[in-house]
């Protein structure tokens, strides 16, 4: 979603329908110069939209993880999610070793930090 060309939110969703029939939406980020109004709506937009691309494509359960308390409450209150675990963290392994040098991409700032003492 975009305001005057500028991007607001984006997000993704990985799929296989073919066994599984599971969808992970992943990746829900906000432009944090937005203004809040903007960003609810446009959230609900964007989530709304990749809720419909699942159904589209035939997945019948949609996972997703963030930490982020806001989006917890958005993913209940407008989604009608439902939690399923809690304390989760997220794991990578760069198998070819070709990503491991700058990690920063995908960690939060907790550990960004913990790498860096």
């Amino acid at each position: 979603m975009e305001d005057d060309g500028v991007p607001i939110c984006a997000g993704g969703l990985y799929f296989e329908t073919k066994k599984f029939k599971l969808g992970f939406m992943e990746w829900i980020v906000t432009n944090k110069e937005s203004l809040p109004k903007q960003t609810h709506k446009a959230l609900k937009l964007c989530i709304d939209a990749i809720v419909q691309l699942g159904k589209d494509n035939g997945v019948k359960m949609i996972c997703t993880c963030t930490k982020e308390e806001a989006l917890h409450k958005r993913y209940t209150k407008y989604h009608k999610m439902i939690p399923a675990e809690s304390n989760v963290k997220t794991f990578v392994l760069d198998l070819d070793g070709s990503y491991s040098e700058d990690l920063t991409w995908i960690s939060d700032d907790e550990q960004i930090d913990s790498r860096n003492k």
